[in-house]
């Protein structure tokens, strides 16, 4: 696990969040870790895993589950930008709240007020970038 230092670090490793379940530990700085994720310019965040944290009447339908994540999503573009999130399936664990299908249509009404380049990023830029797959290598 990646150590979080105060913000006048720079040379923190990458790390991962999930915005829906934050790391509750103080740091040295007396701040929740997550607070301190977006400070960090080689940190990410994954925008997977929300369906499953939201109550069934939350999700039952995809504009219901848009209208419960969009504060979230909001304050993750905001905070890390589209360079920095990550999109992901949470396939199979997924399946017990929605369909595929499902999660990319709510995915693509959160990102419908983006323009195509940042969606891209979310979708695959910032992925490839992270895992060292830019220009298709492995």
């Amino acid at each position: 696990m990646p150590i979080l230092t105060c913000p006048s670090s720079s040379t923190t490793p990458p790390s991962r969040h999930s915005p829906l379940k934050p790391a509750i530990h103080a740091t040295p700085c007396g701040r929740p870790a997550w607070q301190l994720l977006p400070v960090h310019p080689r940190s990410i965040c994954k925008l997977s895993g929300l369906l499953t944290e939201l109550p069934v009447e939350r999700r039952s339908t995809p504009e219901r589950a848009v209208a419960a994540l969009r504060p979230t999503v909001e304050k993750l573009l905001a905070w890390f930008g589209p360079r920095r999130i990550v999109w992901g399936s949470d396939w199979p664990v997924l399946t017990l709240a929605a369909s595929f299908g499902g999660w990319v249509k709510v995915t693509e009404l959160l990102l419908d007020g983006l323009s195509a380049s940042e969606r891209t990023q979310i979708l695959a830029g910032a992925a490839q970038r992270f895992y060292g797959l830019e220009g298709g290598r492995a």
